[in-house]
């Protein structure tokens, strides 16, 4: 193994993971719509969870249930990623919309249908989790990661990365139940609708996280724009 393979695989991970909870420990975090989420816990459902791939840095430290399986790409930087999720306690699954996909997705179907909760980012204009959702019924919860005080890298998703001690807020919006009877079109039209939901919650967010309070200012943002 070559140093620099040894230092993605062995090294970096924990590293990676140690600075995400570092990072969190200093920040003021706050958290909206998160009795939603609770309440489908409560009622023994296990949620599928969309958000933007660029801000999934600090999405371990929103989640609030017991397992979960995260799909991600084959790309080089995969398998860094796919370790620091593992810290975290998540299931790692591999695959994208060009690489490995169907099977990809037909392994984290089988991990929902054990009972786990699934996790897939978000790209614009795919329906990836709401295949998922299709088969078996589980409630989509999309979730948005917002930052005040971040790096934001030129990268195709504009990646971000939080200054240690910023103000975060994370928001869970309504649940969305994916027809079982649907056709390939209602699944675009449903996958349209979750992305309209996060691109809503977003815009929210980047305004609310602003406030001294971004929970009260998230609440005075939708009621404005809404």
């Amino acid at each position: 193994m070559s140093m620099t393979n040894w230092m993605k695989r062995r090294a970096l991970p924990p590293l990676a993971a140690g600075a995400i909870r570092l990072f969190g420990n200093s920040m003021q975090l706050f958290t909206v719509g998160e009795s939603t989420v609770d309440d489908l816990y409560r009622q023994g459902q296990r949620i599928i969870i969309a958000f933007w791939h660029g801000r999934q840095v600090m999405m371990p430290l929103a989640y609030r249930g017991d397992r979960a399986s995260i799909l991600i790409s084959q790309h080089r930087d995969g398998e860094l990623i796919a370790r620091v999720m593992k810290s975290f306690g998540f299931g790692a699954i591999r695959g994208s919309s060009t690489r490995g996909g169907v099977p990809a997705i037909r392994q984290l179907i089988r991990e929902g249908q054990k009972g786990g909760d699934l996790v897939v980012t978000r790209l614009p204009g795919t329906t990836r989790g709401v295949v998922c959702g299709q088969n078996h019924r589980v409630s989509h919860c999309a979730l948005d990661v917002c930052l005040l005080k971040k790096k934001v890298f030129s990268s195709w998703d504009q990646f971000q990365v939080p200054y240690p001690g910023c103000r975060g807020l994370f928001v869970w919006g309504e649940p969305l139940i994916v027809s079982q009877q649907g056709t390939r079109d209602d699944l675009v039209k449903q996958g349209l609708v979750l992305e309209d939901q996060l691109n809503r919650m977003t815009e929210k967010a980047d305004l609310a996280v602003m406030q001294d309070n971004p929970i009260h200012g998230y609440h005075q943002v939708t009621a404005v724009m809404e």
